[in-house]
């Protein structure tokens, strides 16, 4: 359980052997990398530790520690201690034996069970300096999420949010502006930690004792820290936590570094959208990606001129920028230098030099980057699906991706607007949302609300849910697979009746004995209306949060005479989880057809419209798409 500063401060050694080795390590004078998971090594350093305890000054003794071991396994953490809550409409997790840093036992999160814990530190430190640690185990393809508190009720300050993605990247957030990011290994244990100097504003965080990344945090409301907050997030979230210990200093001298800047972030100039700000560069191999880099005077000198250098394993680049960066300024440059995509790829790009001089604080000088670049399957198009309504703020998000890859993979995104609790919702679509979080696994006929727990989502081929601005990446894994089967359209329409006919032609690339499900549907483009139901919720008005393709320039509130909507899902013309096609599993290439006749409203415009279709193959996962305006059906 959890120890608090006033009467049950405990010292366990082997718990707190890396808060020792990075206590050290904060102050520049020791650094070692002991393996979490090799007790042998540890036992090497154990009298050197011992030295550094009975005669070294820490600058103070823990004040919070939970090993788990005194849980029983299975134990939910807040039933079994009072100091671990959960936040409020979240749920408990259990102390686990399946896998420990040390000793036997650690604390197990899983996603899609609206998991939320949190760890309450009994104050709110804003002064002195702070230290904590904890160890944790990500397995490969699994995400993990951990936040600070930055007062004593949870829910009002984020202090800090740290989202550690599932391609081995972690980000560091403060409100929606990501501070820093780097990466971390999956599939072992690790350790991160943060060392905080109130009093210089800087936070610095490690990864199994090196210094990965710092920032100045400049927004006094974020400069306290209260509690841990712990928060499997999506159904790809599972992680594991062990060994949590936090060290207080009331005291700490001001940090003071003449020359210290630091690269924040890095995106491609060119592109405004797109999976584009995360470390992971994607798209069509054979495109160029060039590098943006964020670069901030962390120092107390003003800088005149610096080097950044581009690292592969092949090749080395340097560019010296003059550029006046005032003390806390940061500004954008541009690399000469961009790389081709073709496949997977990394590098490196590092500040070398700031003013001819080296930089005082290398822990930031450095930014990790992954590209890769994926062909496009000529028969396969992705299958997409974004839960939407205009009482949504953040849902022009999902709006401006939406448009965006429909727009730069016409022949290759199919995607689907379905709306919730406004004038376009379609509750035979949609159906109840929250189901999955509720079920492990979704029932297809029960609909999109099923794979989602918030606003926007975006659903892709209904196998995972995400935020829209994570689409790209998925869709190009998605798009480059080959598929079993294609879907073709055609139609006839009969403008007197409005009825219109639907042929929808499945044909089998190679044997399949496994059930076959056809889903079809109806969208429209360029819908519009009036009233307060159709106006358009906006939470980029004014640009606080940031760029988002023009929605910053709008009104909080757009009315809907000046909303376009798009991809809205309008008819599903089988059930949610398709209608069973009959293959000749015997042969490797047999075609199923199937008609649908449907009237139209008349206030639903046949130009603007598309006929929309999937096959799921053995699964409710949508295995191939297709989408044809009816336009072109016609033909």
């Amino acid at each position: 359980m959890s120890l608090t500063p006033s009467n049950k401060t405990r010292f366990n050694l082997l718990a707190d052997i890396p808060t020792l080795l990075l206590l050290k390590s904060f102050d520049d004078t020791f650094k070692m990398r002991p393996s979490r998971t090799n007790t042998s090594t540890m036992k090497i350093y154990l009298s050197t530790l011992l030295t550094i305890f009975l005669f070294t000054n820490l600058s103070g003794q823990a004040n919070l520690s939970e090993d788990f071991e005194s849980y029983n396994d299975g134990d939910m953490i807040t039933i079994a201690s009072d100091d671990w809550k959960i936040w409020t409409g979240g749920t408990d997790t259990p102390v686990t034996s399946e896998r420990a840093a040390s000793g036997k036992k650690s604390l197990k999160l899983v996603g899609g069970k609206k998991t939320d814990v949190y760890f309450p530190f009994n104050k709110r430190f804003t002064a002195g300096s702070l230290q904590f640690s904890m160890d944790l185990f990500i397995p490969e393809g699994s995400n993990g999420y951990f936040s600070f508190q930055g007062v004593e009720q949870v829910g009002i300050v984020w202090s800090m949010q740290c989202y550690l993605d599932n391609n081995s990247f972690f980000r560091m957030v403060d409100d929606t502006q990501v501070q820093l990011q780097n990466m971390y290994p999956q599939d072992q244990w690790f350790n991160i930690s943060v060392d905080v100097n109130f009093e210089s504003h800087l936070w610095r965080f490690y990864i199994d004792g090196e210094c990965v990344g710092s920032y100045i945090q400049e927004n006094e409301t974020r400069q306290s820290i209260a509690s841990l907050a712990l928060y499997p997030e999506g159904e790809k979230a599972l992680f594991y936590v062990d060994n949590i210990v936090l060290n207080h200093v009331g005291k700490a001298k001001a940090m003071n570094m003449a020359y210290d800047a630091s690269i924040s972030g890095v995106v491609d100039p060119n592109r405004s959208l797109g999976h584009n700000s995360l470390s992971n560069f994607v798209g069509l191999n054979g495109e160029e990606r060039n590098f943006g880099c964020r670069v901030t005077n962390m120092g107390e000198k003003k800088i005149k001129n610096f080097e950044l250098t581009l690292q592969t394993a092949t090749e080395t680049s340097s560019q010296k920028f003059n550029i006046d960066l005032s003390i806390g300024a940061d500004t954008m440059v541009v690399l000469e230098k961009g790389l081709v995509l073709d496949g997977e790829q990394s590098a490196t790009i590092s500040i070398t030099k700031i003013n001819g001089k080296e930089d005082e604080n290398t822990c930031n000088n450095s930014f990790p980057i992954q590209l890769k670049g994926y062909d496009l399957h000529p028969d396969k198009k992705v299958w997409v699906e974004e839960a939407t309504g205009t009482w949504c703020g953040w849902c022009p998000r999902g709006d401006v991706y939406m448009n965006y890859l429909s727009e730069k993979y016409p022949d290759h995104f199919v995607g689907i607007a379905v709306h919730q609790n406004d004038p376009m919702e379609l509750p035979t679509w949609m159906g109840t949302v929250g189901g999955r979080g509720r079920s492990k696994k979704p029932q297809p006929s029960s609909g999109l609300g099923n794979y989602i727990q918030g606003f926007p989502s975006a659903v892709i081929e209904r196998t995972e849910t995400m935020d829209p601005l994570e689409l790209e990446l998925a869709f190009l894994e998605h798009v480059s697979q080959a598929p079993q089967a294609t879907i073709s359209h055609s139609a006839r329409w009969d403008e007197k009746s409005r009825e219109l006919e639907l042929t929808i032609t499945t044909k089998s690339l190679s044997s399949i004995s496994d059930e076959v499900k056809l889903i079809v549907g109806l969208t429209e483009d360029k819908v519009h209306g009036e009233g307060n139901t159709w106006a358009q919720s906006n939470y980029y008005s004014g640009g606080a949060r940031g760029q988002m393709s023009g929605y910053e320039l709008k009104p909080s509130k757009i009315p809907g005479d000046e909303m376009v909507y798009n991809h809205v899902a309008k008819m599903l013309v089988t059930d949610f989880g398709g209608e069973e096609l009959e293959f000749n599993g015997s042969k490797n290439e047999s075609i199923v057809v199937k008609t649908f006749t449907q009237k139209i409203p008349k206030d639903w415009n046949i130009e603007n419209m598309h006929i929309v279709s999937g096959i799921t193959i053995g699964s409710e996962v949508v295995h191939n798409a297709n989408k044809s305006s009816i336009a072109d059906a016609l033909k």
